[in-house]
């Protein structure tokens, strides 16, 4: 998923890719459970979901760090991050949108609605007449409403100086968080959700890490034990409905980031060039997948290969291969070069008042 410019961690990129990779496979898990081959495949624990814990205390890690870093304003942070996110995810939320206007029953969804539309594109929660929240046209947008709103959430804090700007943004999440608990409702409730908690945590990490990162034997524990624990969440605790269960997700992940970048700050990274360039493509990875996995799953139930497990498996290692051709060649013909083209139009508007972005 989308980060800011500036140098790259290379244990960082590692973690965007399995954090993406974590999410295709509880998708492909999902798929198999509850389409493909429902009542025949068991519902598997969600450990793939829990990528998503570790996406959001990257961003506000990276956001935080950057920032420090780079100074900018908030018009120009905003900015940055609308330019990096918006014209992709417009993108591929329109396609989805002509797809099932076609007649194609794509991410379960019928007929749109004007309203399920615009909710989409402005990152807002589609709620029903009950309150409850639809996923957005492009299902895995949902959490990108989330990122949109931290960024304008922390975008507003650069106004505040330096030392107080993370203070402030934190204390906006854990009183959200605590409106939520106490019941709050409507966007206050939705904004308040356990899992905003891991901005405030990657946020917090950015701040009181050391730049020389701990002694390996403590990065490397506490790497070891956050990704432990999200699978013992998964596995033990969420079927026994633990009691916010992403708070402890968010937690946890927050350990695995601790530990991938105090280790690298120790000179200890994962110098693998492929998975390198699988982070890169995060982004793509995560808003490409779900399409890959469409299309496969619904020509292999359309052509009757869904029945035999030799079907299933055939399946499921085309849709392995297919996402990341996909999603890279996606990531570079597409994402990258649409990036780029809107960066270049900002900095030609900046030169210039008649110049148009």
């Amino acid at each position: 998923m989308p980060g800011s410019a500036g140098p790259v961690l290379i244990n960082v990129q590692v973690l965007r890719a399995v954090a993406a990779y974590m999410v295709v496979a509880h998708h492909i898990a999902n798929n198999l459970a509850h389409y493909t081959a429902a009542g025949r495949v068991p519902e598997l624990p969600a450990l793939g979901a829990r990528g998503v814990d570790i996406f959001f205390v990257l961003s506000a890690f990276l956001v935080v760090t950057r920032s420090d870093r780079q100074g900018p304003s908030p018009r120009a942070f905003l900015f940055q991050r609308c330019v990096r996110i918006v014209p992709v995810y417009w993108l591929l939320t329109g396609l989805a949108t002509l797809g099932i206007a076609a007649g194609y029953r794509l991410f379960d969804r019928g007929a749109i609605t004007l309203d399920a539309l615009l909710a989409a594109l402005f990152f807002l929660p589609d709620f029903t007449q009950l309150g409850a929240v639809r996923r957005p046209i492009l299902v895995v947008g949902w959490t990108l409403n989330y990122e949109m709103a931290f960024y304008l959430l922390f975008g507003l804090c650069l106004l505040a100086p330096r030392r107080g700007r993370v203070a402030l943004a934190c204390g906006v999440l854990g009183l959200l968080w605590l409106a939520q608990v106490f019941g709050a409702g409507g966007l206050v409730g939705y904004w308040g959700a356990d899992s905003v908690l891991a901005f405030a945590l990657g946020m917090v990490l950015a701040r009181s890490l050391p730049s020389s990162g701990l002694a390996p034997a403590l990065a490397f524990s506490a790497l070891l034990v956050g990704a432990l624990g999200l699978c013992t969440l998964e596995v033990l605790y969420v079927p026994s409905g633990v009691a916010h269960s992403d708070l402890w997700g968010a937690m946890l992940a927050a350990l695995v980031v601790l530990g991938a970048v105090a280790l690298e700050r120790r000179g200890i990274s994962l110098r693998a060039a492929w998975l390198h360039r699988q982070g890169d493509a995060s982004f793509a990875i995560y808003l490409v997948h779900v399409f890959v996995l469409q299309f496969v799953s619904k020509a292999w139930k359309a052509w009757g290969l869904t029945q035999t497990v030799a079907g299933l498996v055939v399946m499921v290692a085309l849709m392995v291969a297919l996402v990341p051709l996909v999603s890279l060649a996606f990531h570079r013909h597409v994402e990258v070069p649409l990036t780029r083209y809107l960066r270049g139009r900002t900095a030609l508007a900046r030169r210039g008042p008649g110049l148009a972005l």
